[in-house]
């Protein structure tokens, strides 16, 4: 009885002792690992408590980031000649009223929960 609590004890023992070593080691967040090690988890369920692919999958951009790159792409087919000026120039208005309204709306949703809170604190 004693040899079978010591071997489940030594094994979840270097269970976690792996799973501390994978999260403090700074692993290359590669899309590709991260979505074979997704697969994985789709395939075989117990592994999906580690959330393994999680970790490794890249960082997702921010909504500034995800704007300058919109950006960006648009000026360089601009360059390229694949749009004109008068499309650049529409779609580069486009973009910038889209985050006019992304900025508009999170200041009504701030404004809402803020009011929400001021008139719970009254009662």
């Amino acid at each position: 009885m004693s040899v079978v609590f010591s071997v489940v004890l030594l094994t979840l023992s270097g269970i976690s002792l792996l799973w501390i070593i994978v999260q403090n080691v700074s692993i290359l967040r590669i899309e590709r690992i991260a979505t074979l090690v997704e697969r994985v988890e789709q395939t075989y369920p117990p592994f999906r408590i580690l959330g393994l692919s999680d970790f490794l999958s890249p960082p997702k951009p921010s909504a500034d980031e995800q704007a300058e790159q919109a950006l960006a792409d648009l000026k360089q087919q601009y360059v390229d000649g694949e749009i004109t000026e008068a499309e650049f120039e529409r779609k580069v208005d486009r973009l910038v009223a889209s985050e006019s309204i992304d900025e508009v709306r999170a200041a009504h949703e701030r404004k809402q929960v803020k009011d929400d809170t001021a008139s719970s604190n009254r009662m």
